[in-house]
């Protein structure tokens, strides 16, 4: 299984113009996010081992802690932003 600096190095997400990508240091975790025309940055999230992440909604870049941030939303734990 490959980690995520191996996709971006692949360009799977960064090769998205307005894309915006962080992973953790291990290769584990990764965070991507792209604002809108409208000021919206819509963000996901995911984490080796977990077949469903987490997305973003805010006005802003998503923060980088994942788990238990309230901004973050568990696609099946959390309930979905609005926008979503």
């Amino acid at each position: 299984m490959s980690d995520v600096r191996e996709l971006e190095a692949n360009d799977e997400f960064s090769s998205i113009p307005g894309i915006q990508m962080m992973h953790s240091a291990d290769g584990r975790s990764f965070r991507a996010w792209a604002p809108t025309e409208g000021g919206i940055v819509f963000g996901i999230a995911g984490e080796l081992g977990d077949l469903v992440g987490w997305r973003y909604q805010g006005t802003s870049p998503p923060p980088e802690e994942i788990r238990g941030h309230p901004e973050w939303r568990h696609l099946l734990k959390d309930e979905p932003h609005v926008d979503w």
